[in-house]
């Protein structure tokens, strides 16, 4: 069997679902940290950065949060004082891809010649450091919030399985909201009004129904469960399913 048709293995699955519970409960900045400790258990990597990106449009701002787990201090401060984040390929990539994806395909789609210059610099500086390989994963900006979650891991020779990747779709939600919660401090969070409708949505979105089989199951449209989902995301202040699930089942509305 080849790595990309690898599945986790059952410890794996069970590390996720601890890990997404530890997610769900923890609110202190410490617990960041831990948390990507737990993902190393899972997903293996030499360093880790994950945080937030404020956005304007398709324009990568400033970087807003950020804690990370083996990255060079050093390297680290150079990347901020350069402003580094509103033109790393590497984030921008992730504005507009779905799924996981490696450092490498985000380079070759770079496409804005008026930033190469410094994106080049990045790329030396980042080998100068040994950040020569990675996967990364970005969610997008909601219409409520202008900031973009987003994980980056410096994988060394080790190569990202399908089953890696996907697990890191699972993760980066609930780490989202873990980091969110532990920078807003003891603020309160408010919980959204939702209809009996858009929490049976969002339980069957839960156990991985599409919405053509919750429309079976509801007795009701196609189109009005898309509608329904659409208020969800609203509501939650997401951006898709994972990250409804997410945010859905930390404030246990389901």
């Amino acid at each position: 069997m080849s790595v990309q048709e690898r599945v986790l293995s059952r410890n794996d699955l069970y590390r996720l679902l601890e890990f997404i519970e530890f997610c769900r409960v923890a609110r202190h900045e410490d617990d960041v940290v831990t948390a990507l400790n737990r993902l190393d258990a899972i997903i293996p990597f030499q360093a880790s950065i994950v945080g937030a990106l404020r956005v304007s449009g398709s324009v990568l701002e400033q970087t807003t949060r950020t804690f990370s787990l083996g990255f060079s201090p050093e390297y680290l401060s150079t990347y901020s004082k350069q402003e580094y984040a509103k033109i790393d390929p590497v984030f921008a990539r992730g504005l507009n891809s779905l799924a996981p994806y490696s450092w490498a395909e985000a380079v070759a789609s770079h496409t804005r010649p008026e930033t190469s210059g410094k994106v080049q610099a990045l790329l030396h500086l980042s080998e100068d450091y040994g950040l020569k390989r990675g996967i990364a994963y970005a969610s997008r900006p909601t219409k409520q919030s202008k900031e973009a979650s987003y994980i980056c891991l410096e994988t060394g020779r080790e190569t990202i399985s399908d089953a890696h990747s996907e697990a890191l779709r699972f993760a980066l939600p609930h780490l989202h909201d873990l980091v969110q919660r532990a920078c807003s401090g003891d603020q309160e969070e408010a919980i959204p009004s939702l209809s009996v409708r858009e929490l049976d949505v969002l339980n069957w979105l839960k156990e991985g129904k599409t919405a053509w089989e919750i429309g079976m199951i509801l007795a009701v449209s196609e189109r009005t469960v898309k509608f329904h989902i659409t208020n969800c995301y609203t509501k939650l202040e997401v951006s898709n399913r994972a990250q409804a699930i997410a945010r859905a089942m930390r404030l246990n509305l389901i």
